[in-house]
């Protein structure tokens, strides 16, 4: 059951076109919080709330780079094939 329920939030985190827009703008290389934005559109607070969420399912991860944090998906492979099966659907 545990599985499962991990399993679900993990899918839930691709819900929104917004989300799935965020991961894509990551997926060619480390990003900031506002190049993020930018890529996508969305302000700092939604991106930052999004990324929290792929943070806390250990779909990205963050680096300090300078004096601002770079997110970058964990997996990126795996990442593109997630995004290559949904594209058959």
């Amino acid at each position: 059951m545990k599985a499962n329920l991990h399993a679900a939030s993990f899918f839930g985190a691709f819900t929104t076109p917004q989300k799935l827009a965020i991961i894509t703008a990551m997926l060619p290389e480390p990003i900031n919080v506002t190049g993020i934005g930018r890529a996508v559109d969305l302000d700092q607070p939604m991106v930052s709330q999004i990324l929290a969420q792929f943070r806390s399912l250990g779909i990205v991860r963050r680096e300090k780079q300078g004096r601002c944090m770079v997110y970058q998906i964990k997996n990126p492979e795996a990442m593109r094939q997630l995004l290559a099966i949904a594209d058959n659907f």
